[in-house]
């Protein structure tokens, strides 16, 4: 009885960003069925007589974006296979995929290879196009396809049971040999020379795919295999380019001899090292120039029959363009005569004057017909040694060729770690290769943005305006070029905490709070009836550095002269912005006794405090020891914003360069001395913000006249105020 297998198996992939990790799990289920054929891509697909055709359901969660390292752990009929990926770069960097219609677009695509732990014979790649994922996995003479299913999505088919009836291959006879000069050593390595391969897609291609994106895509995705394929025999090639023929195209060979013929007399020129015409014209097979680079004859044509299209026969199209690319660099088939004693194997009459070769015992190799016969190609036999050692040759010797270039990738999205009301920290992916990066933020709506290049994968936001979206993003720094930037992360602004508790002296008639200095800023109050009310006032704290201040009492006069009182003296500073002076190390100050004078003294702002504006509260008490939300007797609160930050920003010579015109205003105001990137606060004189945004050398000027008259305060990166007024 014939039946297809469809398994909803379980697949767990693991993969790596540098150090972070991402776990996918897929549910697993059995539906035997009747039937001998099945539909893949819009194609039939038929069976071997009495042979089960295997298809196991996948479900791919997690990202996978620019991971350098991918592990999968893929259950098949109960046994766990583990199989590892590294990032693969088959696509030459600022390769383009253009039509013949005249558009034009990058290559928007990720690739791996690999094998699977513990299994010698094995080979892996995949791809992934925007959300799809295609790939192969050779285990021994096993062979898996993996896909996408019109009806069951991402699946891995077992392609042993599929018919592959392939009477006309490869058309290389004596006269597409040429002779070319290339010393006949035979290196086991080639050297790092890279191979540049233009490919050209018939319009029968794009018809069948349906787009100039599918087009390419199935084409990119198998050059992935057969990268992966050239790569195990110590040799580099890449995709140059794509050109895809959106329009019908000329050709109209009745062979692929004449197909080859036209393509090489249309396309003289091209960008690329050798040239590879596709397409999908029925039975005409392959050709290609032999041992041509470096020369003006470097083409080769692979027509693919109709059913090889579909999705199950993947492996075929490797085959064939991994064969002819195998011609172009030198090599002929495996039953030619030219090699060291005779035809390597007998999987196909010998090709000149000698006896047929060995049939091989575990397989064909690319070169070979042995997918005529019972012995079949085997992938994980490669090239085999003689054509091996002979391409090598002919790459290593060849003059023309220079080295490979990686492509230069952008990470992925940044993604938030910790963002305060006016600071931000965003990391992401590190890519492989690269050592520094651009990145750009903004607030949402606007249209420029603030670019800066770091050497790390984590960047501290600061001087950002509160409560408002922002939008970040980033691109890798290549030697050569660089990336595209990644897709715009956004994250959010917190707000100033509010709705603080109270805290108040209810007689400040005989002593209060006359100033109070923190470094350079300096605020002289006099006596505020118990409570002063500064939040106005932004005084700017550098992060970790000792931070001098002075509290300076008042005392009412008596008969002999001011009285003095002892007075108790604490600083509380909300660092982790919850609205509450409670929690660990927001007392930065505590005096320990008391004292009828002015108290000098420092502290320090931890450094795991995240940037941004917050709450402080100076507290004197009369001869005693206080809390933060404590309503006394006599003595006097203060309440302040801090900005913190780890960096000097605008120092205070620079705001001294900073001046407002004109002033008075009726509409605009211009802030003459704008350098650098700043967050700007306007407030009224209750202390009530009224604008804010950011400002740079060219946008300096700012909007009022929808201000009511009157006197205002400019903070620019929350340092000094200047004053202006709107008439």
């Amino acid at each position: 009885m014939r039946y297809i297998l469809l398994i909803y198996t379980t697949l767990s992939l693991l993969i790596a960003h540098g150090q972070n990790a991402i776990q996918a799990t897929i549910q697993a289920d059995f539906v035997p069925d009747l039937a001998t054929e099945m539909t893949l891509n819009s194609q039939e697909i038929k069976l071997k007589q009495d042979k089960a055709f295997k298809v196991w359901k996948l479900k791919l969660n997690g990202e996978h974006q620019n991971a350098n390292s991918l592990l999968i752990r893929l259950v098949l009929d109960g046994n766990e296979e583990v199989v590892q990926l590294v990032r693969n770069y088959p696509v030459a960097p600022n390769a383009l995929i253009k039509s013949a219609s005249g558009k034009s677009f990058p290559i928007n695509a990720e690739f791996y290879s690999g094998t699977i732990k513990g299994v010698e014979k094995s080979l892996v790649s995949i791809s992934f196009f925007e959300g799809k994922m295609q790939g192969l996995i050779v285990k021994g003479d096993e062979v898996y396809a993996l896909g996408n299913h019109p009806q069951h999505g991402l699946v891995l088919v077992e392609e042993s049971g599929i018919k592959k009836e392939r009477e006309n291959f490869c058309s290389v006879s004596s006269d597409l040999k040429l002779n070319n000069p290339l010393a006949n050593k035979s290196p086991r390595k080639s050297h790092g020379n890279c191979v540049q391969v233009y490919f050209e897609l018939d319009y029968d291609m794009f018809q069948n795919k349906g787009s100039i994106e599918a087009a390419s895509n199935y084409l990119l995705g198998a050059f992935n295999e057969i990268h992966t394929l050239y790569k195990n025999e110590n040799l580099q090639v890449q995709v140059s380019e794509i050109f895809v023929w959106d329009l019908p195209s000329p050709y109209l060979g009745s062979s692929s001899l004449s197909q080859l013929q036209q393509f090489q007399a249309l396309r003289p020129v091209y960008n690329g090292d050798i040239a590879h015409l596709v397409d999908l014209k029925d039975n005409l097979g392959g050709v290609a120039y032999v041992d041509v680079l470096c020369t003006n004859s470097a083409y080769a044509y692979s027509g693919i029959e109709s059913d090889y299209k579909s999705f199950p026969t993947y492996s075929w199209t490797i085959e064939v363009i991994t064969h002819e690319i195998g011609h172009n660099l030198g090599s002929p088939h495996t039953h030619d005569c030219s090699w060291p004693g005779g035809a390597i194997d007998g999987c196909y009459p010998s090709q000149g004057s000698c006896e047929d070769g060995p049939q091989p015992e575990n397989g064909g190799t690319i070169m070979s017909y042995c997918h005529l016969t019972s012995n079949g190609i085997n992938f994980n036999n490669g090239f085999g040694p003689l054509p091996g050692d002979l391409i090598r040759s002919r790459v290593a010797n060849a003059t023309c060729l220079s080295g490979c270039g990686h492509l230069c990738v952008a990470p992925n999205k940044a993604t938030q770690t910790g963002v305060g009301s006016n600071s931000a920290r965003l990391t992401w992916n590190e890519v492989e290769g690269v050592t520094s990066y651009d990145y750009d933020y903004r607030l949402k709506g606007q249209v420029k943005w603030t670019s800066a290049t770091t050497n790390s994968v984590e960047v501290n936001l600061s001087n950002l305006v509160e409560n408002r979206i922002y939008e970040f993003r980033v691109r890798s720094l290549c030697s050569e070029t660089n990336s595209v930037f990644s897709g715009v992360s956004e994250f959010t602004t917190g707000e100033i905490p509010s709705g603080y508790c109270e805290s108040y002296g209810s007689n400040a008639s005989s002593e209060w709070i006359e100033g109070v200095s923190f470094n350079n800023f300096q605020n002289v109050s006099g006596s505020d009836g118990g409570y002063g009310d500064f939040t106005s006032e932004i005084i700017p704290l550098l992060r970790t550095a000792d931070i001098a201040f002075e509290l300076v009492p008042g005392f009412d006069g008596g008969i002999l002269g001011p009285n003095t009182y002892p007075e108790y003296w604490r600083i509380w500073i909300d660092l982790n912005r919850n609205g509450s002076f409670y929690d660990e190390d927001e007392l930065v100050y505590n005096a320990g006794k008391t004292s009828e004078e002015a108290v000098e003294g420092t502290f320090a702002i931890p450094a795991w405090v995240e940037n941004g504006v917050t709450r402080m509260r100076v507290s004197m008490k009369f001869n005693a020891s206080q809390g933060p939300c404590e309503n006394f007797g006599e003595g006097e609160v203060e309440d302040y914003h801090v900005n913190i930050t780890n960096t000097v920003g605008i120092g205070e010579e620079e705001l001294d360069q900073l001046s407002l015109y004109p002033n008075p205003t009726k509409a605009r105001i211009w802030i003459i001395g704008v350098k650098e990137p700043s967050s700007y606060k306007v407030f009224d004189n209750t202390g009530k913000l009224v604008l804010d945004g950011l400002l740079d050398a060219d946008q300096d000027m700012l909007d009022v006249q929808s201000l009511e008259k009157g006197l205002y305060h400019l903070i620019v990166n929350g340092k000094k105020p200047l004053k202006f007024i709107v008439n």
